[in-house]
């Protein structure tokens, strides 16, 4: 399958490739992991023997290419491979790449025909690429629930493998935002929602998401405050902190990285607001589950 990959740093890696897929619902499971490249470090070029690969570009740039055509990758992309794609990566030779990968052959028939059209709507490189940070999310939720042993594990890990194809596909088949007629504030503001949550490591400001929306922003917000009783900034700081909590939770990254992650400007602003909202700074709420499990 994979042909050597040079100077590599592996954190985790799922074994042994095709020889014994490992199954968890909807999908059965090749590979996944997370990959550090050194300037200039390459994964040869191969062939994916029938499955699909996802390609998240978490750190630096680098080329991906499939089927002899290249493409440039850098932070917050990801790159899908189709089945029977000849396939390699490079990382920049200057600035490196890091990626999360997770390959995998897929039984549910409802979502394989999703990914089939997909793969003959989007043969081109450049139209492998989706944007996503719930995606990214989820995936990094599972590389570390698969590296550990815990309560309803399989479960738990068939729920995000889905939840992750159902967001690549919504990705490939998303639409430009539409302009709501009066009357339509409701899904206006659900788009608001959606889109949030799916970008929320990504957002600078607030007000590009009124540019997207092609609304002012100070209208746009009133007709968010109006329909759901709380404010854009209210919505985004909660769903910030949310996430923020889950990545605690998973124990993968330090406060200052999940600071770094979801764009606070500084770590005292990140622990002043986790504290403000659940009463602990963040460190002292990693003690508290770190007590409970070992409790």
């Amino acid at each position: 399958m994979n042909a050597p990959k040079t100077e590599r740093k592996i954190n985790y890696h799922y074994e042994p490739y095709c020889n014994d897929p490992m199954p968890y619902g909807s999908i059965d499971l090749l590979q996944i992991g997370s990959s550090h490249f050194k300037p200039g470090t390459a994964v040869d070029l191969h062939t994916h023997a029938g499955f699909f690969e996802l390609t998240v570009i978490t750190h630096g740039r680098g080329t991906i290419s499939a089927n002899n055509a290249s493409v440039p990758v850098g932070q917050g992309d990801i790159f899908v491979s189709f089945p029977y794609d000849t396939h390699s990566i490079e990382a920049d030779t200057h600035e490196g790449m890091n990626y999360l990968f997770f390959a995998f052959f897929l039984k549910d028939p409802a979502l394989l025909s999703d990914m089939e059209k997909i793969s003959a709507l989007c043969r081109a490189t450049g139209e492998r690429i989706i944007h996503s940070d719930t995606t990214a999310s989820l995936l990094t939720s599972a590389i570390a629930e698969i590296g550990k042993d815990r309560l309803h594990k399989q479960t738990y890990l068939e729920a995000l493998f889905t939840q992750i194809l159902i967001h690549v596909i919504r990705a490939f088949n998303k639409q430009e935002p539409a302009v709501f007629a009066p009357g339509r504030q409701e899904e206006l503001c659900y788009q608001v929602m959606d889109y949030i949550n799916t970008h929320i490591y990504s957002i600078s400001t607030l007000t590009e998401i009124a540019d997207l929306f092609r609304y002012d922003y100070t209208y746009l917000s009133k007709i968010f405050t109006k329909t759901t009783s709380q404010s854009i900034s209210e919505y985004y700081r909660q769903r910030r902190l949310e996430v923020a909590r889950a990545l605690i939770h998973e124990g993968v990254l330090t406060a200052s990285e999940i600071a770094e992650k979801l764009q606070y400007s500084s770590i005292y602003s990140f622990s002043k607001a986790f504290k403000n909202q659940y009463g602990l700074s963040p460190r002292d709420y990693k003690n508290k589950i770190s007590a409970n499990e070992q409790g």
